[in-house]
Formats: structure tokens, C-alpha cells, sequence
């Protein structure tokens, strides 16, 4: 049989060794490039989208410098307002407490005790309460049951009755003496107290 022939090849030359160096080269700058373009690329998309972020953060502090301000301002009209309320409301009360400076509450009164006529149950009573004060005529303006959305159901407490004094030293007497020897009818004991708004009594508490 006749030998195969052997192959050979030839030893690449100086020259064809820096033409592939010079392709490889180029190529890998040529990718290198468009690497580089990429990421230039995005990193002004990112510089882009900072500025937008840095624009809507410096606007947003503003409003909220701006939002600081208007509520300092709000805090400073609310302090004022309130301040004003507390002396109109004290004032109001001073005005409801002397109207009723010569009131007085009686609490435990059996509902409907006073009948029609609850000046002159008073004007009758007074004085059996308070023997002391027999020879003091009570002279009494008006009485009535005060109003609690209408009369108490079983087991409630009566509601309270309440009475004007025409003078304020009947009033006093009356309060005096109520401490002293405290009345009662039957087996229920009556609490006479003075009368006040209920922003004094709250404030009293």
C-alpha cells in the first residue's frame, strides 16, 4: 500500500502574526467601545434620573419648610383662640354663677312632693326643716324640678329641685342651717347644696 502522504503546515509569519494581533485588537476595542458606550449610557440615565429625584427632594423640602411655617403660624392663631375661648368661657360662667347666686339645689326630694304649687311647699317646709329659721320669711321667687328628659324611671333618683332665694342672706341662711341639722322626709334625707354652672362645679371637682 502506498504511504499517506503527511501535512504540513506552514509557520506563520511575522507579518500574518501582527495582522491577527491588529483584527483582535481592533475587535476587542470595538467591543470595548460599545462596553463603554453602554455604561456611559446608563450612568447618564442615572445622572438623569438623580437630578429628577434632587429636583422633587429640594421641592419637596420646600413645601415642607413651607408646610413648618403655615403650622407655627396655625399653632400660634389655635394658642390664641383657645386663650380667648378659656376667658369667654370663664367669663360666661362668672356671668351664669352670679345669675344663679342666690339658687339652691335639693337633691333626694321625692318627685312631685312640691304638687302644683312648689314656691308655696317651700314657703311651708322651710321652716319645719329648719325650726331656727321660723322667723325668717324665705321669699321665694321660683322653684322647679329640673329638667332631665323627663321624669326618672324606677329605681332612678329624683331628679334635683331647685329654688330662688329673692335675697341672698335667705340663701345663706338657708345653706347654713342645711349643714348644720341636715332635713329629711319619711326615711329619704334631703341635701340642699348651691347652686352653680357647670363649669365652676367642673373645676371644683
Amino acid at each position: 500500500m502506498p504511504e499517506a502522504k503527511g501535512t504540513s503546515t506552514k509557520p506563520l509569519k511575522d507579518e500574518d502574526i501582527k495582522s491577527i494581533a491588529e483584527v483582535v485588537r481592533t475587535l476587542l476595542r470595538e467591543e470595548l467601545d460599545a462596553s463603554l458606550d453602554r455604561v456611559a449610557n446608563k450612568i447618564d440615565a442615572m445622572h438623569s434620573e438623580l437630578a429628577t429625584v434632587t429636583t422633587r427632594i429640594t421641592s419637596a423640602e420646600g413645601e415642607l419648610d413651607a408646610l413648618k411655617n403655615s403650622s407655627k403660624k396655625d399653632s400660634t392663631v389655635l394658642s390664641t383662640v383657645q386663650e380667648k375661648m378659656l376667658g369667654f368661657e370663664q367669663k360666661i360662667a362668672d356671668l351664669e354663677d352670679r345669675n344663679r347666686r342666690c339658687n339652691i339645689r335639693v337633691y333626694g326630694l321625692r318627685e312631685d312632693a312640691e304638687g302644683d304649687a312648689p314656691v308655696q311647699f317651700l314657703e311651708r317646709m322651710i321652716p319645719t326643716w329648719y325650726p331656727a329659721l321660723k322667723q325668717l320669711k324665705p321669699d321665694i321667687e321660683r322653684a322647679h324640678i329640673i329638667f332631665r328628659g323627663g321624669p326618672p324611671t324606677e329605681g332612678e333618683r329624683p331628679r334635683a329641685f331647685i329654688f330662688c332665694c329673692l335675697r341672698f342672706s335667705t340663701r345663706q341662711a338657708i345653706l347654713r342651717e342645711a349643714r348644720k341639722h341636715p332635713p329629711s322626709i319619711g326615711n329619704r334625707a334631703l341635701r340642699f347644696a348651691a347652686d352653680f354652672s357647670d363649669y365652676t362645679v367642673w373645676k371644683l371637682m
